[in-house]
């Protein structure tokens, strides 16, 4: 069978669908912005919480883009590359998925 249907792009993963399929014209896709990871398809970009970095155009879920042990989301914003702390003479203690600045992981005095 036949059908007067025309084929349409399907936005692909790590994109969204800015302006549907009409009559006339194709869907449009676009990138999801650092920060945000895309699906594809019609679904919007999904908003990363603090303490990672994503760059744009990225898949998969937020907490494989999670900063590493010993860095930090300084500003608190995934669209920003995280921070490498530097120990010290009083020793650091940085978890995967920190946020603030690297001065609010130095040891306390009298342990490191």
């Amino acid at each position: 069978a036949t059908s007067d249907r025309r084929c349409y792009t399907v936005c692909p993963a790590g994109s969204y669908q800015a302006t549907a399929v009409t009559a006339t014209s194709d869907t449009v896709c676009r990138g999801c912005s650092a920060g945000t990871i895309g699906t594809g398809g019609a679904a919007a970009c999904i908003t990363c919480s603090a303490g990672a970095y994503v760059p744009a155009n990225s898949t998969g879920s937020c907490s494989s883009f999670t900063c590493p042990a010993g860095t930090t989301d300084a500003d608190s914003n995934s669209s920003t590359a995280c921070v490498t702390c530097t120990p010290g003479s009083t020793g650091m203690y940085v978890p995967a998925g920190s946020t603030g600045p690297c001065s609010n992981f130095v040891c306390a005095a009298g342990t490191y």
